[in-house]
C-alpha cells in the first residue's frame, strides 16, 4: 500500500505512469562448476568499483565484500556457507574477489 502511493506521487510528480522500476528482477540458476558462483561474488563486489563509486572493493560501505574481508561483522551475509559453496578458504575468496571479471563471463551470468 505505501509502495503504491509513493509510486503514485511520484509518477504525479514525473508525470508518468506504472512501476517505479521498470527492470524486474530475475532468478537464474547458477551453476558451481565452472566457478560462475565466485563470478557472481566478484561481478557484485566489483560494481562499486566499475560504477566509480568506491576506490578499492573495501570502500564501499554497503557492499557484503566487507563482511568477507572481517571489515565488518554483518549479519546478512552467510560468509561461511558463501565459502562453503566456493569451495575457498577466507583468504583465497578474498584474493579470488580482486580478479576482473570479463564481459564474456558477464554474458553468461545474464
Amino acid at each position: 500500500m505505501l509502495q503504491s502511493s509513493f509510486a503514485q506521487i511520484i509518477n504525479v510528480e514525473r508525470n508518468e505512469t506504472g512501476s517505479l522500476f521498470k527492470q524486474k528482477a530475475q532468478a537464474k540458476l547458477i551453476d558451481e562448476s565452472d566457478d560462475q558462483l565466485l563470478n557472481v561474488f566478484n561481478y557484485i563486489h566489483q560494481n562499486p568499483v566499475n560504477a566509480g563509486l568506491a576506490n578499492e572493493l573495501s570502500d564501499w560501505e554497503y557492499s557484503s565484500f566487507r563482511d568477507f574481508a572481517g571489515i565488518r561483522k554483518g549479519t546478512i551475509p552467510n560468509t561461511s556457507l558463501a565459502l562453503q559453496l566456493t569451495g575457498l578458504e577466507g583468504k583465497e575468496f578474498l584474493y579470488r574477489s580482486n580478479n576482473p571479471v570479463s564481459e564474456e563471463v558477464v554474458k553468461k551470468i545474464f
